[in-house]
């Protein structure tokens, strides 16, 4: 009986690294075409979702495949690890799991917001958080649909096949420590938001999602996981009431037993988790 095998990367990182850095160079200049041809007044809710939509597919999507399809070819998906999927029992899970983190990341939302940061960067801060607002507000509910499309989607697609699917999966080549590449992955995952006062729980996010790729070892676990927090935050705002905000000013979700409910979801699924995909992936490497 023959067994799972790994997909030896065969392509050096001294080619694969300037491959990137072109990749997202181009696509920049090309988002930047795009914005500049198709949208018009941003003070309109239509064109800051396409201006949104354009910058979430150019800037992390397009040049992920674009790295993936012209170093790798055939052999594309394997290049992030998508190339395989995991138990559908995993799926729940790590759905029970992502609810179970919203208290705790809504907490550290809050104590990151009483953290004194220089004015430009709170500045920063409130200008995407005002473009999020615009984003957000609905004349139906059904637009829900098409901002899980721009809001939750292409954001998992597009950054975990860059984060968890190249950076990730590239450090743990050349890094014995596992830990580390997950650690230094979730550090500039959220780094590279730009979004200060949300640093230490976007952090905490990325930690969670590297470990559901370092059990896996598949991307669609991430992907999923990624999606269902930013969806259910859409959800939560657009058929919340109308003083709903994207801030957490008066944290609803950090009432104490919001916390224990949480923390208890989280860690007993992912105690769950890690213990099906780690089984799941010894039994695929038997031969």
């Amino acid at each position: 009986m023959e067994g799972h095998t790994e997909h030896k990367d065969d392509i050096p990182l001294g080619l694969q690294v300037p491959t990137l850095v072109f990749a997202f160079f181009i696509c920049f200049a090309f988002g930047g075409l795009l914005s500049a041809l198709l949208v018009g007044d941003m003070s309109e809710t239509g064109n800051a979702r396409l201006m949104a939509g354009i910058s979430n597919f150019t800037l992390f999507l397009l040049p992920g495949l674009i790295f993936s399809v012209f170093l790798y070819r055939k052999s594309w998906l394997h290049s992030v690890d998508a190339h395989r999927n995991t138990s559908p029992l995993s799926y729940l899970f790590t759905f029970a799991a992502t609810l179970g983190a919203l208290p705790l990341v809504h907490l550290l939302y809050f104590i990151n917001k009483k953290i004194p940061l220089p004015d430009y960067l709170t500045n920063m801060d409130e200008g995407s958080n005002a473009l999020l607002s615009k984003l957000l507000s609905t004349e139906s509910t059904w637009e829900i649909i098409p901002l899980l499309g721009l809001l939750a989607l292409l954001p998992a697609l597009g950054e975990e096949w860059i984060f968890r699917g190249i950076i990730q999966k590239r450090l743990g080549g050349i890094i014995q420590n596992p830990h580390i590449p997950v650690w230094i992955t979730g550090f500039l995952f959220s780094l590279l938001h730009f979004q200060f006062q949300g640093f230490f729980p976007r952090f905490f996010l990325g930690l969670f999602l590297g470990y559901l790729f370092l059990w896996s070892k598949s991307l669609w676990l991430p992907i999923f996981a990624h999606f269902v927090n930013n969806g259910v935050q859409v959800f939560i705002f657009v058929l919340g009431n109308e003083e709903t905000s994207p801030e957490i000013d008066e944290p609803i979700l950090t009432q104490p037993w919001w916390l224990i409910s949480g923390a208890l979801v989280f860690s007993t699924a992912l105690y769950f988790l890690k213990q099906l995909t780690v089984k799941n992936n010894e039994t695929k490497n038997v031969t």
